[in-house]
């Protein structure tokens, strides 16, 4: 897959500047993660570029663990990339709020800046 740079730099600097990425409903027992544009557009983005690994959860041992998973992604191939970006979207199904903890963590940040070093 290409990577479009100047569209990551983009996306960094999107997820920099909306405040809040998301809400949580505090009155809503299943999935009450909102997300705001930001989100959804890049879930849309990495869809429609095909980030959506379907062997992604062969990186989840690896993930698992990894004690300091900022420097895990900093050591990651494009595709391995592409497989953490789809673990965390993916995982958010069953596990409302894994995407959300991911750019509060700064992981899907971690991600993209990668990408722009390979």
């Amino acid at each position: 897959m290409k990577i479009n740079k100047p569209e990551i730099e983009e996306w960094l600097r999107r997820i920099n500047a909306e405040e809040p990425l998301y809400t949580v409903g505090i009155n809503v027992i299943f999935d009450p993660y909102n997300y705001g544009d930001t989100i959804m557009d890049f879930v849309e983005y990495a869809k429609e570029n095909n980030w959506i690994n379907p062997d992604y959860d062969s990186i989840s041992r690896g993930w698992k663990k990894a004690k300091d998973k900022i420097v895990f992604i900093s050591q990651l191939n494009q595709e391995d990339i592409f497989r953490i970006i789809a673990w965390h979207i993916r995982g958010d199904r069953f596990c409302s709020g894994l995407l959300a903890s991911a750019f509060n963590d700064g992981y899907i940040q971690t991600a993209l800046k990668r990408l722009l070093e390979i």
